[in-house]
């Protein structure tokens, strides 16, 4: 059980993924973490949506949504899938309440939707799924038209842009220094188009943006380690940044969440604390086994 913390008391919505044996798939568990205390209180199976993945709870209605919430509309009446069949790629966009599927682009190039914002879905061109290659930054609107090149963001990538947060979108760049590859995780600002390195990695070291906290300070992880830069080039290293589990693929479930307490991780059986009061905390929920994430603030 968590030590006395100087945290104040709140639950903390998660979920994690369980193998279904028959008919073959996955069930998303749902469940509160108290804290400070740890203890932990599972609400069962969350239906998932149609072709979506993850969940997200909102505090507000009290309503748990089955889709990540990097592609929920912000008034969560809406979320967005791709598809992609030998004919034509799509990018659709769902309405809860009624079940209505429109395609809102439908052509030979494949585009993945990474964040649904008030007005504009944000997608990224796959060159090459299955080995992660990314290019570029496009706009749609949710209704549907053409897709707008976003400014700026035709830049040399190595994975493309796959985090959008804070006013900007943040991506993986790389130099080559003799026989090793150096990554460097940039930021474009979506508003004047300007794109600024923020960090720097060791040499062969392949690092992700997480995510964005409240005082707009960037968490990098290496999947082993985990830094906290509050401006280009001005970071600091974190405690027990193996534990943690840091930015999946590109359209892969969200890992971090911000609140007014600190950042919250997905992690292996458990879920991360951190703030700028007091170390990392681990709280326990779900199997062992199963990596288990925060599903929204904790509230």
């Amino acid at each position: 059980m968590p030590s006395a913390s100087v945290q104040a008391a709140c639950k903390l919505p998660v979920y994690w993924d369980v193998n279904r044996p028959s008919p073959p798939g996955l069930d998303l568990h749902t469940g509160f973490v108290s804290v400070p205390d740890g203890a932990v209180t599972e609400l069962g199976i969350l239906p998932g949506l149609p072709i979506a993945n993850g969940a997200t709870y909102d505090a507000g209605s009290n309503k748990w949504f089955g889709t990540d919430r990097q592609l929920l509309s912000p008034d969560e009446t809406r979320y967005t899938y791709w598809a992609a069949d030998p004919a034509a790629d799509e990018i659709h966009v769902v309405d809860i309440a009624t079940g209505r599927d429109r395609i809102i682009y439908n052509g030979p190039t494949l585009y993945i939707p990474i964040s649904f914002e008030q007005d504009v879905i944000y997608l990224v061109h796959a060159i090459n799924l299955r080995q992660g290659a990314f290019e570029k930054l496009y706009r749609v609107d949710p209704v549907g038209g053409a897709l707008t090149l976003v400014p700026g963001s035709d830049h040399h990538m190595y994975r493309g842009w796959g985090l959008i947060s804070d006013g900007a979108a943040w991506g993986i760049d790389y130099r080559v220094q003799g026989d090793t590859y150096v990554y460097s995780v940039l930021r474009l600002d979506l508003a004047t188009a300007v794109v600024t390195p923020w960090m720097e990695g060791p040499p062969g070291d392949q690092i992700l943006p997480v995510g964005i906290d409240r005082l707009h300070r960037l968490y990098v992880s290496d999947h082993q380690q985990l830094w906290r830069l509050g401006a280009p080039g001005q970071g600091e290293m974190l405690a027990d940044g193996g534990q943690v589990s840091g930015a999946g693929d590109v359209g892969s479930s969200t890992t971090f969440v911000s609140d007014s307490q600190g950042v919250w991780f997905a992690g292996r059986g458990s879920v991360w604390f951190y703030s700028d009061t007091e170390p990392p905390r681990r709280f326990a929920a779900g199997p062992s086994d199963a990596d288990v994430f925060p599903a929204g603030p904790c509230v």
